[in-house]
């Protein structure tokens, strides 16, 4: 008795449905499991469901093609390739499944790599664009924190008026407490069109008696904070609390504990601290990076105590990182394919050894050997290319959902 088929709208149904639970909005923060994409991943197995159970409409689709070509119709090997698909949809698609599953999931996995790699470069981009940042080598206890010295006023001076140097931007780091936890402070120059922002108030207006501050996704996420809220930073015990507004929230790669950034001026205000522990420098046109280095360890009174870096060193490190820590991903996916293409083959395999009836049949009638090996070539060929362009869309409608809609609400917090 035949296998039973799947009804043909069953697929493009399945399909459907993973489109539908997809786009659902997440539900309430009190629910249980209410940070976890469970409608998300629901869509993905609907997805991966769909894709196999289309399989035997793609391969009618593939036949018409093939129909198609001139003269195609009146080859034999055209006719037998032909029956056997339509005879077989069913064995088919059992056969695809492996290599459409893995395929399919390879091809999610490398697009989702490649966005984060290109949301990472973006990143940095945005938060290094100057051509060096220096600060002092030596460290200042200040509270649970150890942070990096002030700089002297006179390497600053004698930095402003360097010839290498065409703009310099100082900034301050610190710690501060909100919530009853410890966060990264950076006090610099604050321009919102090159922040690397994931939410920001459309109102340029702050509160009156309240001062502008940007906070990191980590640090929104620990304290349930979101945009137009107001927060009570403290810094030492001997300065008085500041009433913080949240303008905006920030993706930082760099600090997974959470980190606060407000304007410099602001903090000078608050703390009555002029001092600075960071620079960012921008070149005079010629200079090259190292002679620039140079130039400005000579400009310091102990040049050992000055740790200069380039932004194009940071990002090559900071990309080789990257590139380190999803390098197993490769392997993952050579395995899945390799174990997709192992189940098509050994299946293959199989079928022959099922058919030689068949085989011995068609010689018979006055097929060669070279034509019997000619029609498992063709058969093997289309079972493949619709495995193949199958798992490739299956693959990039998977990724869409993980860029677009787990890795937002599962790795970020977002809700919205």
């Amino acid at each position: 008795m035949a296998a039973a088929r799947p009804p043909p709208w069953l697929g493009p149904l399945l399909l459907l449905l993973g489109l539908g639970l997809a786009l659902l909005p997440p539900p309430p923060k009190t629910w249980p499991l209410a940070g976890v994409p469970l409608a998300a991943y629901a869509a993905m197995l609907c997805m991966l469901l769909g894709g196999i159970a289309t399989v035997p409409t793609a391969l009618r689709a593939g036949l018409a093609l093939l129909r198609g070509w001139p003269g195609a119709k009146q080859q034999a090997l055209v006719l037998l390739v032909e029956q056997r698909a339509r005879d077989q949809a069913g064995e088919a698609s059992r056969a695809l499944a492996g290599v459409l599953v893995s395929l399919s999931l390879s091809v999610a996995m490398l697009v989702m790599v490649g966005s984060f790699r290109d949301s990472l470069t973006q990143w940095l981009n945005q938060m290094l664009p100057a051509d060096l940042y220096l600060r002092s080598s030596l460290q200042v206890q200040q509270g649970s924190a150890s942070l990096s010295a002030p700089l002297p006023p006179a390497f600053l001076a004698a930095l402003q008026s360097s010839s290498v140097v065409r703009a310099f931007e100082p900034q301050r780091s610190d710690e501060v407490q909100m919530g009853g936890q410890r966060f990264a402070l950076l006090a610099k120059k604050v321009d919102e069109a090159q922040l690397p922002l994931a939410q920001a108030l459309a109102t340029a207006e702050t509160p009156s008696g309240q001062t502008p501050i940007y906070i990191s996704e980590a640090l929104r996420d620990s304290l349930q904070l979101q945009t137009g809220d107001s927060v009570a930073m403290r810094l030492r015990s001997e300065l008085p609390p500041l009433q913080g507004f949240v303008r905006g929230v920030w993706r930082d790669y760099a600090r997974q504990s959470g980190a606060v950034l407000m304007p410099l001026s602001d903090y000078q205000a608050w703390t009555q601290d002029q001092r600075i522990n960071e620079v960012k420098v921008w070149l005079a046109p010629g200079q090259s990076s190292a002679q620039a280095q140079q130039a400005l360890r000579a400009l310091a009174a102990q040049p050992d105590d000055l740790e200069l870096a380039d932004s194009q060193e940071l990002r090559e490190v900071s990309m080789k990182i990257f590139d380190r820590s999803f390098a197993v991903t490769v392997w993952l996916q050579a395995v899945t394919l390799a174990i997709g293409v192992f189940g098509i083959a050994a299946s293959q395999s199989a079928q022959v050894l099922a058919r030689r009836r068949e085989f011995g049949l068609l010689l018979h009638l006055g097929l060669t050997r070279a034509g019997v090996l000619r029609l498992l070539a063709a058969e093997s060929a289309l079972l493949c290319s619709v495995g193949c362009l199958a798992g490739l869309g299956l693959g990039l409608g998977l990724s869409a959902v993980l860029i677009w809609v787990v890795n937002p609400r599962a790795f970020t917090g977002a809700w919205t």
